[in-house]
């Protein structure tokens, strides 16, 4: 689902990562993009919570915080509303803000960021970062493929023999290349023909 949205991808330990930037020219604003994953993620009978935002690890928090969940989306406006136990801060400076009665991301923007920094250091900075998603997280591709797919939409029908097997022969060509130039192995060719009336005829070639 995710590879339809975005060629980067990244596979984390509880979910998928991908960058969705450039799609709002196609589909809309964030809510948009948003409640097509979920289309896709329904079609496709997968379970999954879906959060856009302008951060990755925005991002990540928004869609984690719904945990347990199935098929919500996550408002990026409800990002300042979470607690801040969801921050990558100390159990002792969580005590000290919770003393105060900081206990949620909007709490925490309200107050002066050189004042934060001047008092828990510099390193505090990566938290405020966060906060304003302003976050450096990079997306890291880590899905390996190891499919390669060819497809032909044809403007008429196909009834001469010659040109079909000329269409084929053509995608047979770049997908086989692709295979040499990944160092791949081929263990089967899946064929499918669209045939009259949007029926369909597939064939399967088990290779050596």
């Amino acid at each position: 689902v995710a590879s339809g949205f975005s060629f980067r991808v990244e596979c984390l330990e509880d979910g998928v990562l991908f960058d969705v930037s450039g799609l709002e020219r196609l589909v809309g604003d964030e809510k948009r993009v948003a409640k097509n994953i979920v289309k896709e993620l329904e079609k496709n009978n997968v379970s999954g919570n879906v959060a856009v935002a302008p951060s990755a690890k925005t991002a990540m928090l928004l869609a984690r915080e719904n945990r347990g969940l199935n098929h919500t989306i996550a408002s990026p406006e409800s990002f300042r509303q979470l607690s801040l136990r969801n921050l990558a801060i100390d159990h002792d400076t969580i005590s000290v803000f919770e003393a105060l009665g900081l206990t949620r991301i909007e709490d925490l923007g309200e107050i002066p960021e050189n004042e934060l920094v001047a008092r828990y250091g510099h390193n505090f900075r990566g938290v405020l970062d966060v906060v304003t998603q302003k976050d450096r997280r990079d997306l890291v591709p880590n899905v390996r493929e190891d499919l390669i797919k060819w497809s032909y939409e044809l403007d008429f029908p196909v009834d001469d023999f010659e040109q079909l097997i000329f269409i084929v022969n053509r995608g047979l060509e770049e997908m086989l290349a692709a295979v040499g130039k990944n160092g791949w192995s081929t263990e089967q060719l899946d064929i499918r023909l669209n045939v009259d009336k949007k029926a369909a005829k597939s064939y399967e070639i088990k290779t050596s």
